[in-house]
């Protein structure tokens, strides 16, 4: 970038940032649809919190997990097909700052709970399971791929939030330091075991095709992402046909579409 950009300079380095963490998270993927299978994994991201609101009195962090499920809802299901780009954009921005606002109010409660072993221990896989379950989810190159891959993203997060409700639920004598254990302590550990599986079974399939992944910036640069309206190049004195459209998918040839 040179000294003293100019605003056409500055657009296009604002939306190589946008568009590449957009499209690393999925949210660009020209393959996202309206799957009933991911709209049920969606709800039942607030089953945990829902639970642990009801049965074991969770007022701070447990309407948080439920705040998730309506964000990951509207986000992935009720509005993954809306019209306009700009609508499913700021969707995914709610999806975005509910999740994180959860892991934050997770911290604090673990601080209070005392739960200074449990938190990093779930923070971290939060964070490897960005970067591997949801990660794989934007190289899908089919609608089916992209349901099972996303759904399977919702799975890992219900199985975390189980994991984390119930270790809260038990903050003065934890599941994974108690005997005998209960049946609780069991569904816990096989939560927990599931996510392992999921992460090393994830890694596993990325370690052997990340190769085989094109870059995510290529096919989507210069968007302008308020308005994502496509002008085809033409012949001089010709018309111009102009189309409310998405940005385009890896599959578009960069010389054939212009954004303004």
């Amino acid at each position: 970038m040179d000294a003293n950009p100019g605003p056409a300079a500055v657009e296009e380095w604002r939306c190589d940032v946008v568009e590449g963490f957009l499209w690393h998270v999925g949210a660009l993927s020209p393959h996202r649809h309206r799957s009933h299978i991911a709209g049920l994994s969606c709800v039942l991201i607030g089953a945990p919190a829902l639970w642990g609101l009801a049965a074991e009195q969770q007022y701070v962090i447990g309407p948080m997990g439920i705040v998730v499920a309506i964000a990951s809802t509207s986000s992935d299901y009720l509005f993954v097909e809306a019209k306009h780009f700009r609508t499913r954009r700021q969707c995914y921005a709610f999806d975005l700052i509910a999740i994180y606002t959860y892991v934050v109010t997770l911290s604090v409660v673990c601080i209070v709970k005392e739960l200074y072993y449990f938190l990093p221990v779930v923070l971290a896989m939060i964070l490897i399971a960005k970067f591997s379950v949801l990660e794989i989810g934007s190289w899908s190159f089919s609608c089916e791929a992209w349901a099972f891959r996303h759904t399977s993203w919702h799975v890992f997060v219900t199985c975390i939030c189980m994991v984390v409700h119930g270790t809260i639920a038990q903050a003065a004598s934890p599941w994974y330091n108690r005997s005998p254990a209960s049946t609780l302590d069991w569904f816990i550990l096989l939560c927990a075991v599931e996510l392992g599986v999921q992460l090393v079974a994830t890694m596993s399939w990325m370690a052997f095709h990340c190769k085989d992944l094109p870059s995510p910036i290529d096919g989507v640069k210069g968007c302008n992402m308020d308005a994502a309206v496509p002008v085809l190049s033409v012949p001089e004195g010709g018309s111009v046909l102009v189309k409310d459209v998405d940005p385009p998918s890896l599959d578009t040839p960069k010389t054939a579409t212009m954004f303004v």
